[in-house]
């Protein structure tokens, strides 16, 4: 995990997300709180990708985001467990994630994350 930026690490603590290392399959896991939508599947607050109305995504020009960005929602199917991640590009490149392979698991709960990088 040294390799992963602070600015990623403070975001998931912020949100209450926990990433771990799968060394047999070289890729991270950030678990997301998955709650039913409307058609039946699951989504969840991407801990990552933003939202602004009238732009195409929550991300300035120059990579930063945008003050009053909200987070976007990702819809994926039935059943809890690991998903692809859909991140934008933007979120990608601002977080140092477009070069690392990594998904999300849906769970139903997640416990308290203490935060053992720096703030």
């Amino acid at each position: 995990m040294d390799e992963l930026s602070d600015t990623l690490l403070n975001q998931l603590y912020r949100v209450n997300c926990p990433i771990k290392y799968e060394e047999e399959n070289d890729r991270y896991i950030i678990d997301v709180r998955a709650v039913a939508n409307c058609n039946g599947g699951l989504r969840f607050q991407c801990p990552l990708c933003l939202y602004r109305k009238g732009t195409e995504s929550g991300f300035k020009a120059r990579g930063q985001p945008f003050t009053n960005s909200t987070a976007l929602y990702h819809n994926h199917g039935l059943g809890y467990g690991s998903r692809a991640s859909h991140c934008s590009t933007q979120a990608k490149k601002y977080y140092n994630l477009a070069d690392k392979n990594f998904e999300f698991n849906l769970v139903k709960d997640i416990s308290y994350v203490s935060c053992p990088f720096k703030q």
